[in-house]
């Protein structure tokens, strides 16, 4: 048996053993979007296992097949757009004629560009044109809750060729999103399903979590939403027919007891030079990853590290950081013969890869945790990868959880790491009864 994937992409090489480049839960997503009968679609497969190409697939194959991907940054975004431009030229397709960008700066400037333009009419066209539209959670709840209207074409106009146009919706990094997220995403899918109802054409939902929130999926199927879940098959060891998708990392957890962040680094510093260093020496520039948990203190960790740090090049991503720096600090990560060091907030959480060896980072609740670690050893290349958790001394309980799971365990799998990481830290904060107040 042929695979049809092989024959459209051949530069996508199947891993020894296997006649299929594909994982079987991106051919298990693509044929549930295309065949199944689920009205919503989980696929869980873990970091790095290339969620959205199971995602893009169906419009890949078909160039008739129309998808909107909703991802919660605007970094996220124009990084689907370059993965897009990828996977049009495995597939000898033209991303320029196929793929579309928008979210708040960008709709502004088309709007300004125009002449006699609205977001109305800048949205209707995004809408209307393409068969792959990239966007943000924000711009797909103001159109469904009718808050982008043109008087003389009607209320409605907008929010119903939203509903008509698309086959598939995606939410990516859909664990980020808190309860009202969640309510207002369950308001617009419920406002779709009602709108299409005696059209043949089935309008379908994909979230790409590897860890998925039980409630939702509950309230979910309250809502009468025939709702499946995929997930990834996966071993600890080379193996015909599997391909690896992360690298072994060296990982440790730091309780500051008499110290803070900035601290902390000032003592390493020798060490991360070190750490640089071993990998340029092997002919490989060093990169690296700091994420702290405020723009304040990620601005602070920057200035001290360029002082600490003459011969690397540090850069700062955050907030208050403009996309034209962002671009050329990618830039930097991807070219410079230097040893680069990022220093960055939960803007660089969420899906953004990095091709790095060492990632520091401050702990969280148990999601970011494990959404952070998640950054590192996506990518081959490096000799070494090397993980720090940086924990605050105020919650001392954290180191004794982590104990009682892993205890002194020399090698920790990703699945019992983070069954530890969820027993130690606390979960996110949500407010539960949004739902039962706002929701469909």
């Amino acid at each position: 048996q042929v695979c049809i994937v092989y024959q459209k992409a051949p530069g996508l090489k199947p891993p020894k053993g296997s006649s299929c480049p594909l994982s079987s839960h991106q051919a298990k997503t693509c044929a549930e979007v295309i065949h199944g009968s689920a009205d919503i679609i989980f696929n869980t497969s873990a970091t790095g296992d290339g969620k959205t190409l199971g995602a893009n697939l169906p419009t890949l194959l078909d160039s008739g097949f129309r998808t909107m991907g909703l991802y919660p940054t605007i970094e996220l975004v124009e990084d689907q757009r370059e993965q897009q431009v990828n996977y049009h030229c495995l597939f000898n397709l033209d991303a320029g004629d196929r793929v579309d960008r928008l979210y708040g700066a960008e709709l502004s400037r088309r709007v300004q560009q125009a002449e006699k333009s609205s977001k109305f009419e800048e949205l209707l066209l995004a809408i209307e044109q393409k068969p792959v539209l990239l966007t943000n959670p924000d711009i797909f709840h103001y159109i469904t809750h009718y808050q982008y209207q043109n008087p003389a074409l009607g209320r409605d106009l907008l929010p119903m060729a939203l509903a008509e146009w698309p086959d598939l919706w995606v939410f990516d990094e859909f664990p980020i999103f808190g309860p009202h997220q969640e309510t207002a995403a369950l308001n617009s899918m419920t406002l779709i399903r009602r709108s299409q109802d005696n059209h043949s054409r089935q309008r379908k939902f994909l979230f790409t979590s590897a860890t998925p929130k039980v409630d939702f999926i509950t309230q979910l199927q309250q809502a009468d939403f025939k709702v499946k879940e995929i997930e990834g098959v996966y071993v600890n060891q080379e193996t015909p027919g599997y391909r690896q998708i992360l690298q072994s990392v060296e990982l440790e957890f730091v309780e500051l007891k008499d110290t803070d962040t900035s601290g902390w680094l000032s003592e390493m510093v020798v060490q991360i030079q070190s750490m640089l260093d071993a990998e340029l020496d092997r002919g490989t520039p060093g990169r690296g990853l700091i994420i702290v948990n405020s723009v304040a203190k990620s601005g602070l960790v920057t200035r001290l590290l360029e002082k600490l740090l003459p011969n690397v090049i540090v850069r700062e991503v955050s907030g208050r950081i403009d996309s034209q720096k962002r671009r050329e600090t990618k830039d930097e990560l991807k070219n410079s013969r230097q040893s680069v060091l990022v220093v960055g907030t939960s803007a660089v959480d969420v899906g953004v890869d990095f091709r790095i060896h060492l990632l520091i980072f401050e702990a969280s609740d148990s999601a970011t945790v494990v959404q952070r670690l998640g950054r590192l050893g996506r990518y081959s290349g490096f000799n070494n990868y090397r993980a720090f958790i940086l924990i605050p001394g105020h919650t001392p309980w954290v180191m004794a959880r982590l104990q009682e799971k892993i205890g002194d365990a020399e090698t920790v799998d990703r699945t019992q790491l983070n069954g530890a990481i969820a027993n130690a830290f606390d979960s996110p904060k949500e407010f539960s009864e949004y739902r039962k107040r706002w929701g469909a």
